[in-house]
């Protein structure tokens, strides 16, 4: 599996890679240990794309992370592939129509200082 898993994407970490595997399947709670087949570190849609298509190849579970921060790490499944889209961070902002567009990898705060810097309300206010 490790060579099609590296075939599959640049960025991909598996449970062989020891201690890049531990880091990179942490979540914020580290009451719940998940311990999933492969991460990849897609970094754009082509990369999320060869993601799913090895995962279908191996007939595995695939889940898309954004910052892993779900209170039971539902995000990282074990035995699944996790695609992590945290480095997707793309942000534009429309101020005359009062438009953000976000990729999956901008939190909260980002996007609430982006708005407020440039005269949008702030996430507070967007109800």
């Amino acid at each position: 599996r490790r060579v099609l898993f590296r075939s599959c994407a640049p960025q991909v970490v598996v449970p062989s890679d020891g201690r890049v595997y531990d880091d990179a399947r942490q979540t914020f709670n580290l009451r719940y240990q998940r311990y999933p087949a492969a991460i990849f570190f897609a970094l754009n849609t082509e990369q999320v794309q060869a993601a799913v298509r090895c995962a279908v190849q191996l007939n595995l579970q695939i889940s898309a992370a954004g910052n892993r921060n779900s209170f039971l790490s539902m995000a990282t499944p074990d035995g699944s592939i996790v695609i992590d889209l945290s480095h997707m961070k793309s942000l534009s902002l429309d101020t005359a129509a009062m438009i953000a567009t976000v990729g999956p990898g901008v939190t909260g705060p980002m996007l609430n200082m982006a708005t407020v810097a440039h005269g949008m309300p702030g996430l507070s206010a967007a109800r």
